[in-house]
């Protein structure tokens, strides 16, 4: 009998892992065809209590990479797309969109607490305050970019890190002007992008003012040709 149980147990177990990527699956494949709204309504279906931390997290990527509409950063619109079309033709434009509510801040932390060994929920959090400080600048608070890089940093301390990430810590070390700090972030994250002209720009600034300026002349070069290839 106890055998049984276990049998059971284990291939509910393997049901539900399963179910939970084939649902995440679904999503990317929606993601790539563009249909972002209905990528969003499946998550809601799969987790309507945003209690599940991949869930939560791959609800958060969603709005904060192809919302058409913010309100603070609390309120998304998401729009199905045509192919040959892109979010930049409709974000900041007036369209009857539905609004849903989604706080990734509030539902991260909450997370966090629940558990505080996902490492990627940090590194999401620090998303979306790199977001807000995109979009909002310090409108919606002072302490945005000081959020954004303590939820970074004690994700990259646990080894999970992407280019843009360490791109801020680099910048967030920049701006309070530790030069020498900021070097190895923005180091690591051209490893993973060798092409991101503002990283090059960015460490030839740090070279210039941690006085060793041999180093930053290649990549004021590179970055140079970075933006003129792109007409930036």
């Amino acid at each position: 009998m106890r055998k049984l149980f276990a049998i059971l147990f284990v291939s509910f177990f393997a049901s539900a892992v399963f179910a939970q990527q084939d649902t995440l699956t679904i999503v990317q494949q929606l993601i790539q065809k563009k249909k972002y709204e209905s990528a969003m309504n499946l998550l809601q279906c799969a987790d309507s209590n945003n209690n599940r931390p991949d869930y939560v997290i791959a609800k958060t990527e969603l709005v904060l990479n192809y919302f058409v509409t913010s309100i603070m950063h609390q309120f998304f619109a998401l729009k199905d797309l045509k192919p040959n079309e892109d979010v930049d033709d409709y974000r900041g434009l007036s369209g009857n969109y539905s609004l849903i509510y989604f706080a990734p801040d509030s539902l991260l932390k909450r997370l966090k607490t629940i558990y505080p060994d996902n490492y990627l929920l940090y590194k999401t959090l620090g998303d979306f305050y790199r977001s807000v400080d995109n979009n909002y600048g310090n409108w919606l608070s002072d302490s945005v970019l000081d959020y954004m890089y303590e939820n970074y940093d004690i994700a990259y301390h646990h080894g999970v890190f992407d280019e843009k990430s360490l791109f801020c810590l680099g910048y967030y070390h920049l701006l309070n002007q530790a030069y020498e700090k900021s070097i190895p972030f923005f180091l690591k994250s051209l490893e993973l992008n060798p092409q991101n002209a503002d990283c090059h720009y960015n460490v030839a600034y740090a070279y210039i003012y941690a006085e060793k300026p041999d180093l930053a002349v290649p990549h004021v070069k590179k970055s140079f040709t970075l933006y003129k290839d792109n007409n930036l």
